[in-house]
């Protein structure tokens, strides 16, 4: 569920539950994938009992203030 494509597009992140598919207390972990490659390949990158539904994990372009 709620995948997220990085920047460059080169990984794909989302949250998946063998266990339900409530969303806020299903037992959500988050997964990256590489698009192209056999989903099997998918590496689980969470493991713990949190709510992991919404994996919101690409940070925004960071710039310095200029002085």
């Amino acid at each position: 569920y709620f995948p997220r494509l990085s920047r460059d597009g080169r990984l794909l992140v989302f949250g998946a539950s063998a266990g339900g598919h409530e969303h806020d207390t299903a037992d959500y972990e988050i997964f990256a994938w590489e698009p192209g490659t056999p989903s099997e390949a998918a590496v689980r990158l969470t493991y713990h009992t949190g709510n992991d539904c919404w994996p919101d994990v690409w940070l925004e372009e960071f710039r310095l203030p200029v002085r």
